[in-house]
């Protein structure tokens, strides 16, 4: 009776941890058909590894399990560059190239789909801000500063309004673990009362 007691208990033990919350990773890097991975979260300084995998026949698998949705780099070891995604405890499926995998999909991570709105929701301000920002090379090039003077005011407007989407970003998703990278992005253009707010 009591080895049946005990059996039961490990058998709960076992399953209790095989349904902990983990995350795997799975990725394909076309032109890397061997070396190694490495999963670096930022800290003051740099980055700090977190763990690796070996890359073979372009493929690889790490597996973990962490506290909450996280800002990570994905890179590849000896070179420089890499893609920055919101890991956390789901399948996440990477897809790059080594030449640019910072260009790489990430699939299966919703803190990730929902960065991917936030900065696709940015997009219009980019390309307009890149727009005149050619603009103002030329009328500087060309030396007219009254064009530069205008196009000047242009790109302030722009920032600025960029800067009020960014804070109503925040202000609507206060729960978020993307509003801590957004703040993170505006932080030199705020007070210190704005921030604690």
């Amino acid at each position: 009776m009591k080895r049946i007691f005990y059996l039961i208990v490990i058998a709960a033990i076992v399953t209790a941890c095989s349904n902990e919350p983990k995350f795997i990773v799975t990725g394909t890097i076309d032109g890397a058909d061997s070396g190694m991975v490495l999963l670096q979260k930022r800290i003051p300084g740099g980055y700090s590894v977190i763990d690796s995998a070996n890359i073979d026949n372009g493929t690889f698998k790490i597996e973990g399990a962490i506290d909450y949705p996280q800002m990570v780099m994905l890179s590849l070891k000896d070179k420089r560059g890499g893609i920055n995604f919101f890991i956390e405890n789901s399948e996440i499926t990477i897809s790059g190239n080594a030449d640019s995998l910072y260009l790489a999909s990430v699939i299966g991570s919703a803190t990730q789909a929902e960065f991917e709105t936030y900065k696709a929701s940015l997009d219009g301000f980019n390309a307009e801000m890149r727009t005149a920002f050619d603009r103002y090379r030329e009328a500087r090039t060309a030396g007219d500063e009254e064009l530069t003077a205008s196009i000047e005011k242009e790109l302030e407007a722009l920032e600025n309004k960029q800067l009020e989407l960014k804070k109503e970003f925040i202000a609507n998703n206060p729960a978020s673990y993307v509003t801590p990278v957004v703040l993170n992005e505006i932080s030199y253009y705020l007070e210190a009362p704005e921030m604690e707010t």
